[in-house]
């Protein structure tokens, strides 16, 4: 789909909204309240020519009403802007946060998150301005060019012609320059973007950069950004100025010639005191609103140019193929068919890989780092997709499975959990909304989460802070136990889920976890053997394949890698 077609096409969607017909509904009040300032300027003219014969009256008193109903089609205008505007901007922002519950998450290292946070608010509020300038400024311009045509005509043929001769060729040359103005304002829209992305990445990140005295670098890095910006702006205000004046040119001659004309008309009788007022009148008005066309010009850029990268660059994120299809786990069996991964064309993170976990199976995964352990549960849980071989949950291939049913069977606790900025009860709630208070107190006391909820001053209900940056690793990892806990999932993956907690805290956690979840099928990544000891079956990976797999003793008697690897962590 071209650029054109993909804004044709949002333009489209916006007006059937019902916030867009208030827009629609907006430009007809605005379009009836600029055919009455034309009107007005007719009456003033007849005011004129009877003012001889003093039958003035009924003239004046239709032009008072003529007047107030231009005021009231004004305000009408104002009131559906307000009504239009928010509601549109927030359906159009919503419609693309809403395409994140189907996104491919392979994606999402192309950009920042900050640059996408910022096109997925910018777009909707873009679109509502180009509305808004099609309500104030084009539709107006093009009633007045109607309404003065038409006009014009009453007085003398003539004058016609040459409006439109002028019109066509003021906005001829006005088009030609802005396709130009309009390729520069595409990496204006992305300069922009960069600077508003960095900004919310330096926020987020703040802590780590003041801490690691970094923030020189950064700073430097964002006057880059930050100059680009300003480059990309000079060259389309450049253009702006140079079309500016090629208008005002053109507005000039106009004007000169309407007088002129006039003059002409005057002298030979062929026009009244009153149509000269309203030939100058009208021209004057038709200059004005196309010269407010072209001082809006870089604004209607810099939207065009906005709302195209926006939706250049939200395209560009892949979202899983929509499937129908939805699954509910009894018994939580889970298999690797010959599964081939590689990243684009890098070497295959996983080669030929075939695995089948027994319903209820604890089964812990090791491995040096860079073998395959954290893409094989980036496959489980669809956040990858196999180049080939087939993934199989109690039977069902879950390619063909949506990824928001599939995930709703799987509770998943990475190394380092990102929390939402709320408190720690929401946090926690987001594995089951629907829980009792009695089974959120258990979940917080399995993850060994109670005595610092104590501590706290507000308990449960704290605030975590951005990303969490209020509680330390090792709280963060416990919050997103209990939620995990909470989720009472048939699946359980817990991937180094607990590499910030203490040995002894760790072990609790784990006979806690163990002692709740007994039926559940629980994959367990690790780095520390410690604490795949006690599971059913440890696989041991290597280069994206399995090279042994037992119990912790079995393993050890066989002297291969993983007793190579636990000599090491001793």
């Amino acid at each position: 789909m071209t650029r054109e077609q993909s804004l044709k096409k949002l333009v489209l969607e916006s007006l059937r909204s019902k916030a867009g017909s208030n827009f629609i509904f907006m430009w007809i009040c605005g379009a009836g309240a600029t055919a009455c300032g034309l009107i007005f300027s007719y009456l003033v003219k007849e005011f004129i020519d009877a003012m001889p014969t003093g039958e003035v009256l009924s003239i004046l008193g239709f032009t008072i009403g003529v007047y107030m109903l231009q005021v009231a089609l004004r305000r009408t205008e104002g009131y559906l802007f307000m009504l239009a505007r928010p509601p549109l901007r927030a359906a159009i922002r919503e419609k693309y946060f809403a395409k994140l519950r189907h996104l491919h998450l392979g994606s999402l290292s192309a950009e920042s998150g900050g640059t996408l946070a910022h096109h997925i608010n910018d777009i909707g509020l873009q679109v509502a301005n180009l509305f808004m300038l099609i309500s104030f400024y084009l539709v107006p311009a093009i009633t007045t060019l109607i309404g003065t045509t038409l006009l014009l005509s009453t007085v003398h043929i003539g004058l016609v012609p040459f409006i439109g001769c002028w019109t066509l060729l003021s906005l001829s040359l006005t088009f030609a320059q802005a396709q130009k103005c309009f390729s520069l304002s595409k990496p204006y829209a992305a300069a922009r973007g960069k600077v508003a992305g960095e900004t919310v990445d330096t926020l987020n990140n703040i802590r780590p950069i003041l801490l690691t005295n970094s923030f020189h670098s950064e700073l430097s890095r964002y006057q880059q950004f930050s100059e680009n910006e300003v480059a990309s702006a000079k060259a389309v205000y450049r253009f702006v100025e140079r079309l500016r004046l090629i208008q005002e040119v053109s507005a000039a001659l106009l004007v000169i010639a309407l007088l002129i004309s006039c003059l002409l008309l005057s002298r030979s009788g062929g026009c009244t005191a009153g149509e000269i007022a309203m030939i100058t009148t009208l021209g004057l008005l038709l200059v004005d609103e196309l010269k407010n066309i072209t001082m809006r010009f870089p604004e209607l850029l810099e939207i065009l140019g906005s709302i195209h990268k926006s939706q250049e660059l939200l395209s560009e994120l892949r979202e899983i193929p929509a499937t129908p299809n939805n699954i509910t786990v009894k018994r939580g069996l889970i298999e690797f068919e010959n599964v081939t991964f590689r990243h684009r064309k890098e070497q295959a993170l996983l080669e030929g890989f075939s695995l089948t976990i027994r319903p209820g199976e604890r089964v812990g995964i090791v491995g040096p780092s860079g073998s395959g352990k954290s893409t094989l549960i980036s496959l489980l849980l669809q956040a990858n997709a196999p180049s080939n071989g087939r993934i199989r949950v109690d039977g069902s291939e879950i390619s063909n499975i949506s990824s928001e049913s599939l995930r709703s069977q799987i509770a998943y606790v990475p190394q380092e959990p990102t929390l939402l900025q709320r408190s720690i009860r929401e946090n926690i709630l987001l594995g089951n909304q629907e829980c009792s208070e009695l089974e959120l107190l258990q979940a917080c006391s399995d993850a060994e989460l109670i005595d610092i909820i104590k501590e706290l001053p507000d308990g449960l209900l704290s605030e975590v802070g951005s990303g969490g940056l209020k509680l330390s690793g090792g709280q963060r990892q416990r919050v997103a136990l209990a939620r995990a806990i909470l989720r009472q999932a048939p699946i359980l993956i817990l991937d180094e889920a607990t590499s910030a907690l203490d040995y002894r805290t760790e072990q609790k956690v784990y006979q806690n976890l163990m002692k709740r979840l007994k039926n559940t099928t629980v994959i367990m990544v690790a780095h520390r053997l410690s604490t795949v000891k006690e599971l059913d079956r440890i696989i041991v990976i290597d280069s994206g394949k399995i090279v042994e797999q037992g119990t912790h003793e079995e393993l050890v008697k066989k002297k291969g890698l993983y007793e190579v690897m636990s000599k090491l962590a001793a």
